[in-house]
């Protein structure tokens, strides 16, 4: 079982390489989260999707993951620990090291106690998943970069409830469409390493990369 630890050192590993934290802090994260999410809910409209939507969600949970991971590092957050301690104040289970797993035990058998149960289509759970998102970006409002900082230590407690229920809501919304996150995002994540070699992608060096994809 591979652990959540593990998933995020490889979201830190892939920035430090590049020297990419230079463009990180806690309200930049948290707005990619939204836009992240977004992107994710846009794909959900459809009631029914096609092999090939169903593959680009699963890209898209990995990206809102990946985002997720990295806004818990620049807000020092201790996500697992997080996790951990929300998930199992409603729940007999106690787990030192979480792999993602136990995580998605916890939350599919804890599902009517976290309010997901009622959202019971992977529509529903997309425009839920904005709505939280939003409201984590909404901490950080009016802030420039380094403000942002601070203000994530202020409102820590608030913080680290609204980081949780999105990892919730992710963990949930695959589990609806059958998708295995875990693997998902370690694929997703050697695509990235693949796309930006670290010599070619140093600093705002990404740029000129990712500008060229889109030609």
């Amino acid at each position: 079982m591979v652990q959540l630890a593990t998933l995020i050192n490889l979201t830190q590993q892939f920035i430090t390489e590049r020297n990419w934290w230079q463009f990180h802090n806690p309200k930049n994260d948290a707005y990619n989260v939204l836009i992240e999410a977004s992107e994710l809910a846009e794909l959900l409209i459809q009631p029914e999707l096609t092999a090939a939507q169903h593959q680009a969600c699963a890209e898209e949970l990995a990206d809102v993951l990946s985002a997720i991971f990295s806004f818990s590092v620049v807000s020092q957050l201790n996500l697992v620990a997080q996790l951990e301690q929300q998930l199992n104040t409603r729940s007999n289970a106690s787990y030192s090291q979480l792999s993602y797993t136990e995580l998605k035990t916890l939350v599919v058998n804890q599902s009517a106690l976290l309010g997901l149960a009622q959202l019971a289509t992977p529509t529903q759970v997309g425009l839920s998943l904005i709505f939280q998102a939003g409201r984590l970006a909404d901490l950080f409002n009016w802030q420039n970069a380094a403000s942002s900082v601070a203000r994530a230590q202020a409102q820590m407690t608030v913080l680290s409830h609204r980081t949780v229920q999105i990892v919730v809501h992710l963990v949930w919304l695959a589990y609806l469409l059958k998708i295995d996150l875990s693997v998902e995002f370690q694929q997703k994540m050697a695509k990235n390493f693949r796309k930006f070699p670290v010599a070619q992608a140093q600093g705002d060096n990404w740029l000129a990369i990712k500008d060229g994809l889109r030609q």
